[in-house]
């Protein structure tokens, strides 16, 4: 359930287990058989990625964000949100956007123009956000394995210099 305080902060490596419940339940409720696969302590250890984690009571939400994964983006201009998930249950209520917001704030003041982030195809909700934000799709798309599941993920990118 939603509460009225919402906490954003910089997570730390003691949070790897919170994540992992957020990420599992986000992308769970979107395809069965989903496994997370994120490695939250490497994460941690990556040079140049940052992750937020938004909590009221207790944690719900994060975004990370850092260097692009692709070779093709790696131009020095260009930074990925590298994940942004929100447990079900507060999905519609704006925490979304202020957790895009918030890694595209970390990405603008690591001196990037531009930020991607990859959309799974299944995630209307998350299109819509990003097309709200002004992203723009590329044609772009990979097929990504997470576990037993195949998703196809659509590439968006943003001018973070019209957004800031």
């Amino acid at each position: 359930m939603k509460m009225a305080s919402v906490a954003i902060r910089r997570a730390v490596t003691a949070d790897a287990d919170k994540l992992a419940e957020v990420q599992s339940a986000a992308y769970g409720a979107l395809t069965e058989n989903w496994v997370s696969l994120t490695d939250w302590p490497k994460r941690f250890q990556e040079p140049g990625a940052f992750t937020y984690l938004a909590e009221d009571e207790s944690p719900f939400g994060y975004v990370s964000s850092g260097d692009p994964d692709e070779d093709y983006f790696r131009d020095g201009e260009t930074g990925e949100i590298m994940g942004l998930a929100l447990r079900p249950d507060y999905w519609g209520f704006g925490d979304g956007q202020k957790l895009l917001v918030h890694g595209l704030s970390v990405l603008k003041r690591r001196g990037f123009e531009h930020a991607i982030i990859w959309i799974p195809a299944l995630s209307p909700v998350a299109i819509g956000l990003s097309e709200k934000l002004k992203f723009s799709r590329l044609e772009s798309s990979r097929v990504s394995n997470f576990g037993e599941v195949e998703i196809m993920e659509f590439c968006y990118k943003l001018a973070l210099g019209r957004y800031f």
